[in-house]
Parts: C-alpha cells; sequence; structure tokens
C-alpha cells in the first residue's frame, strides 16, 4: 500500500478511537465530528490508493470522486455519507444548529453516526 494511503488509514483509526473515548465521556457532538472525519479519511485513503489526491471535507464530493474513478458508491454508502456530511460543521460549532450543538447530540446519533461510518469504511476498504 501506497504510504500516504497508510497515513490516511491510521489518521482515521485515530478518530475511530477518539469516537469511542468521546462517547463515552458524554461528549457526544465531537464522537460525532469524529465518526465525520474518520469516514473522510478513509475515503481519502481509498482516493490515494487510486493515485488521486483531493483536497475536500466533503464525503459527498469524495465519494463523486471515487466515481470518476470508476467506483460508484452503493446507495446506501451514498446515504450514510449525506447523514455524516452534515456533522463536519454543525457538531463542532456553538453557531452550527443555534447556540451549542452539545443537547441535539445524544447516544442514539452517535450509534448512528457509527454505523454510517462502518458503512462507508466497508465500501472504502474493498477498493484496495
Amino acid at each position: 500500500m501506497r504510504p500516504d494511503a497508510q497515513a490516511w488509514l491510521d489518521a482515521a483509526a485515530a478518530d475511530e478511537l477518539a469516537v469511542e473515548t468521546l462517547a463515552a465521556s458524554g461528549n457526544h457532538a465531537l464522537a460525532v465530528f469524529h465518526a465525520q472525519q474518520a469516514a473522510e479519511k478513509r475515503l481519502k485513503a481509498a482516493c490515494t490508493r487510486k493515485h488521486r489526491a483531493i483536497h475536500t471535507h466533503s464525503l459527498l464530493q469524495l465519494l463523486d470522486e471515487l466515481a470518476h474513478l470508476g467506483f460508484s458508491a452503493p446507495d446506501a454508502v451514498a446515504e450514510a455519507a449525506r447523514r455524516l456530511e452534515a456533522h463536519y460543521t454543525a457538531a463542532r460549532y456553538p453557531n452550527g444548529f443555534g447556540p451549542s450543538p452539545g443537547p441535539l447530540y445524544d447516544g442514539k446519533l452517535v450509534d448512528e453516526a457509527r454505523s454510517w461510518l462502518l458503512t462507508i469504511a466497508h465500501f472504502a476498504d474493498s477498493l484496495r
């Protein structure tokens, strides 16, 4: 595997650990943000393995890039990306959803984010 692709996977693994640590501490908003980050980095690893570096934080743009390379995502992957996309900004900033994102995030949403991440990760890993 290309070293730069492995670097993206290592960074994704750190974000996946952060999801669990933050969720366990009750910081659900940041746990969901790190799920988005892990998904992004897994997709960037897949793009890099296919010799395409892309500079975006958008899961949807990363999926579009993979589709241009001939790797179209199944509907479930596109839906997972769409669901996680909103949490890139909203989970981190007080003005993302109003005065504070914290009350809008709970363990159930973290569980959904984990599921979306796994869906994206399985797709990205299948492109080796």
